[in-house]
C-alpha cells in the first residue's frame, strides 16, 4: 500500500490530489463493520468512521450532498492533503 499524488481535470480545472493504492501482494484488510468488503485505511484517508470501508464512509456521511456540495467538500478535502480514492492494482 502507498500513496501516490495524481493530476485529474474531469470536471473543471485541473486538481493534483492523492490516492491510496493497494498493490496485489498487500495483507488482506480487516472487514467492513456494515457491508463486509475490504476495509482500508491510512492516516491521511478522509473517513469518519475507521470501521466502515470508504464507500459506506461515503454513503452515510455524504449521501444527502447535492453534487456542487460534493465537489465543494472534495476540494476542501485535497487542500488539507487527504486522500479521497482508493486504487486497486491488478495484473493487466
Amino acid at each position: 500500500m502507498f500513496v501516490r499524488r495524481i493530476q485529474t481535470d474531469q470536471h473543471g480545472p485541473p486538481l493534483s490530489m492523492k490516492i491510496l493504492v493497494i498493490e496485489k501482494d498487500d495483507p488482506q484488510p480487516p472487514s467492513c463493520e456494515n457491508c463486509g468488503k475490504p476495509n482500508y485505511n491510512h492516516p491521511d484517508l478522509a473517513k469518519d468512521d475507521l470501521d466502515w470501508c470508504l464507500n459506506c464512509n461515503d454513503v452515510l456521511l455524504k449521501g444527502t450532498m447535492t453534487l456542487d456540495e460534493l465537489r465543494l467538500w472534495s476540494i476542501y478535502q485535497i487542500n488539507r492533503g487527504k486522500i479521497i480514492a482508493v486504487a486497486i492494482e491488478e495484473d493487466e
